[in-house]
C-alpha cells in the first residue's frame, strides 16, 4: 500500500535531509500532514493515475486550541499517514487510515478541497524526489 510505503520511508530518512521548507524537517508526524499528503497524492498521481483531493479542515473542541488538519479523499476513503498526532486528543490508535468511516474525521470542518494535480508545490520536490526513489528504486 502507498500510505504505508510512504510513511516507512519518511520515517527512515534522517530528517536534516529534508529542507527546511519541508514540513519533515521539524518532525514527524505532529504538523506533517500538509506536505505527507502532498506527498502521497503525487506518488498516486504519477504512479497510478489517481488523482485524489487534498482537504483542510479544522476544529474546535472544548478546553483546547483550535486544530488543523490535512489529510487525501478518493472515491469516499480518506488517506492520512499523520492520523496518530491525535493519539491523545481523539484516542486515535491508527498510525495510518485509509478508511471511508473513520472517526476522526467527524471532528474536523472541511474548509478546502483540491485536486493534487491543480497545484504541487516547488518547495516539495526535493522531498517528493528522496521518498518516491526510496519506494520505487
Amino acid at each position: 500500500m502507498v500510505a504505508t510505503k510512504v510513511r516507512r520511508a519518511i520515517e527512515s530518512i534522517d530528517p536534516n535531509k529534508f529542507t527546511m521548507y519541508c514540513q519533515f524537517h521539524h518532525g514527524f508526524p505532529h504538523g506533517a500532514c500538509g506536505d505527507s499528503s502532498m506527498i502521497i497524492g503525487k506518488l498516486l498521481l504519477d504512479e497510478f493515475e489517481i488523482d485524489c483531493d487534498y482537504v483542510t479542515g479544522n476544529c474546535t473542541i472544548e478546553g483546547h486550541e483550535s486544530k488543523t488538519h490535512v489529510w487525501l479523499e478518493y472515491e469516499g476513503y480518506k488517506i492520512d499517514i499523520t492520523a496518530d498526532q491525535f493519539r491523545d486528543l481523539f484516542r486515535i490508535t491508527e498510525e495510518i487510515v485509509v478508511s471511508t468511516n473513520h472517526e476522526l474525521y467527524k471532528y474536523f470542518e472541511v474548509k478546502e478541497t483540491r485536486k493534487i494535480s491543480e497545484h504541487f508545490p516547488n518547495e516539495l520536490r526535493a522531498a517528493y524526489i528522496l521518498i518516491r526513489d526510496l519506494i520505487y528504486n
